[in-house]
């Protein structure tokens, strides 16, 4: 279609839908810009522009087109999804929060994806409520507990670190150990958890395993 007319934009826009269904974002990328300089570039067309930029992982440029849009009345509530997404990848915690609580607020929870919620819970983390953040997480991965099964790691490590919460600890580490093969730090928290709960026999256990496996680390002997 494009050989036999090189001017009709909407063969630029489907050709990047599907390079985006296909997630060759920078292509769907090249070709949109490709149909907006031939269309009449309205605001839902710049706004589908901007969620190829973030999927390009151009966060920056996304969110000030999204800003932009917003700034004179456009309305999409998946914008506040994308502002969300690109303050947490901008290193904006805060910002990243609020603006997911808009788009929960916004949106019918049937349109709610797992990376809403992941999101959700790392900036809530990162803004110092873990407890709130391991919830959101949680909610991610029962949604898709395929392609989020790091994220048992993840939580194992949160609830290690930032709430102290051994048993909570141990119930991550565990449920891991079913999918991964544990690496040293793993082990290393999980048996000091073991340890604080009082299961000695377990952190034996898994202190003899550190030994066995990394020899020339002290923390094994010393703990077991």
């Amino acid at each position: 279609g494009i050989e036999v007319n090189p001017d009709y934009s909407p063969a630029f826009r489907e050709k990047g839908e599907l390079y985006a269904k296909m997630r060759k974002y920078p292509l769907a990328l090249e070709s949109y810009e490709k149909y907006m300089k031939l269309s009449d570039n309205d605001d839902d067309t710049k706004f589908r522009y901007a969620s190829f930029l973030f999927m390009t992982q151009d966060y920056k440029d996304s969110k000030a087109l999204i800003n932009q849009l917003f700034a004179k009345g456009y309305s999409n509530k998946i914008g506040y999804r994308l502002l969300g997404y690109s303050d947490y990848e901008l290193g904006d915690s805060l910002s990243s929060v609020s603006n997911l609580e808009l788009f929960f607020k916004q949106t019918d929870s049937s349109k709610y994806i797992p990376s809403d919620f992941l999101y959700y819970g790392r900036a809530l983390v990162k803004t110092g409520k873990a407890a709130d953040g391991i919830k959101n997480l949680s909610k991610a991965f029962a949604m898709d507990s395929t392609s989020n099964y790091e994220l048992l790691l993840e939580m194992a490590e949160i609830s290690n670190t930032k709430l102290k919460d051994y048993s909570l600890t141990i119930y991550y580490y565990e449920k891991a150990s079913k999918k991964f093969k544990p690496r040293f730090n793993d082990l290393y928290n999980l048996g000091r958890a073991y340890y604080f709960e009082k299961r000695y026999a377990d952190a034996d256990t898994t202190f003899g395993t550190i030994i066995a496996n990394y020899p020339k680390y002290p923390y094994g002997y010393t703990w077991k």
